[in-house]
């Protein structure tokens, strides 16, 4: 689709000529099911505007949602100014990759995505086959993790007192500060000032992730999308990035949400909040992806990155950032 009217698209958007501006807004609408029931549907439309002084070739990768028993996405829609797009599943992440080729001058980049999403909590959920317990880059189970590991479960019998005595941990040590998605390198320190984990894109669900493998026990990162703030109203209601957890017990997984817990651990409910966090995702959030140091490829280079929870892109061969606060403008309704 080309011709795109571009005062409607342009409104609000820092423009400046010879610069890079980097847009995106997300709006969602839910239907008039309650937060606490099992099932919800989701109406989610991505809009990634991006304003260039001058290019000649412009890539951008935007992560989808991810098809599972617990969700479905349906009813995509594309629409832009782009010369072409694709949809791909490498590795099971869903993407669409829209590119713009030839050269242009003070020109708009626009893609807009919509689909409906179903998320259904009482299905089983699964994940794709993989090593659970291989540490990557960023989420290493190092001499410290080890460590707190082996103490907080010396007394543990079974796989599951040792992850529940693991979340109880992470919720006692981790304030909601260090808890929460940052991106960038960074690291996450306990309540005592300790260094607990160092990594690009992490979260407690890191840190729980980390400490449940340093007891053989299989777990992983679920990398998604806040949709509203859930049940417990505890979530921020804005859209944003939000990193959950599963963990295999008795061969089946486990669904976790660390920073749910931790949320809701200064609250009169926070027994209740842990028990539901433990071994449950709410309903007001859109799973993408399970993957750590996904490869990038287009014609300049292979890059990896740390993780995909937001658009992606190249032009002519310099490598954008991902979208991050300072570039996204989100705005959900539901």
């Amino acid at each position: 689709m080309k011709g795109i009217n571009r005062r409607s698209f342009l409104k609000g958007t820092a423009l400046g000529a010879g610069s890079l501006v980097l847009g995106s807004s997300y709006i969602v609408n839910a239907n008039e099911a309650t937060k606490e029931a099992g099932t919800r549907t989701f109406s989610l439309n991505l809009q990634n505007n991006m304003k260039f002084g001058y290019t000649e070739n412009a890539k951008v990768w935007i992560p989808l949602a991810y098809t599972n028993a617990t969700q479905r996405p349906r009813n995509l829609k594309v629409e832009g100014n782009y010369d072409g797009y694709t949809l791909s599943n490498n590795h099971l992440v869903p993407l669409l990759e829209a590119s713009w080729t030839g050269k242009k001058e003070d020109s708009l980049h626009l893609v807009k995505v919509g689909l409906n999403l179903d998320i259904d909590l009482a299905k089983n959920l699964n994940l794709p086959e993989g090593d659970y317990l291989h540490c990557s880059r960023d989420v290493r189970v190092d001499r410290n993790v080890k460590l707190i590991a082996d103490a907080v479960t010396k007394l543990a019998l079974t796989d599951e007192q040792k992850a529940r005595n693991l979340f109880g941990w992470v919720i006692a040590n981790v304030d909601s500060k260090n808890a929460k998605d940052k991106r960038g390198i960074r690291t996450i320190y306990a309540k005592d000032g300790s260094e607990l984990l160092k990594g690009n894109n992490i979260s407690a669900s890191s840190v729980f992730v980390a400490l449940c493998r340093a007891c053989g026990i299989e777990a992983s990162e679920a990398f998604g999308l806040t949709l509203d703030s859930g049940r417990f109203n505890l979530a921020d209601a804005s859209r944003r990035v939000y990193t959950r957890s599963a963990i295999k017990l008795n061969n089946k997984w486990v669904p976790n949400d660390i920073q749910l817990a931790i949320n809701g651990s200064k609250t009169l409910e926070q027994h209740k909040v842990a028990n539901f966090a433990f071994n449950t995702w709410d309903n007001n959030w859109a799973l993408l992806n399970f993957s750590r140091d996904y490869e990038i490829h287009n014609s300049y280079e292979t890059k990896l990155l740390s993780t995909l929870q937001v658009a992606y892109g190249v032009v002519d061969g310099a490598t954008m950032s991902h979208f991050d606060k300072d570039h996204t403008n989100y705005n959900i309704q539901a």
